[in-house]
């Protein structure tokens, strides 16, 4: 399962969200509500998992340009960022938050 795979990258500008709620899919209904706070240096996921677990569950985070991941986690445990953005989320159930530290990319 991915997620936000393919929204423009001018959807998380400083400020803006993006919100879905109750998708369908194979695995039973998913929530998500990605936030951008570009400028205090964090996006935060908000995830409501399906209720049946597929093999492997993965979100990605597209910044506006000028903008890079520097590192991810949620509660505590740190994440590994892929070169696209994407975090592997596939352990979690449940409602949970996925934190995205941000930077500015050097020019």
């Amino acid at each position: 399962l991915r997620l936000a795979f393919a929204t423009p990258t001018s959807w998380l500008a400083d400020g803006k969200s993006i919100s879905v709620r109750r998708a369908p899919t194979a695995f039973g209904e998913i929530s998500y509500l990605i936030r951008s706070r570009l400028a205090r240096g964090y996006v935060v996921a908000d995830v409501k998992a399906p209720e049946r677990s597929p093999a492997r569950t993965l979100l990605r985070i597209r910044l506006p340009q000028g903008y890079k991941i520097i590192g991810a986690r949620i509660g505590n445990t740190p994440l590994r960022v892929d070169r696209t953005g994407a975090v592997d989320i596939s352990a979690m159930r449940g409602a949970f938050q996925v934190w995205f530290n941000v930077a500015r990319s050097a020019r």
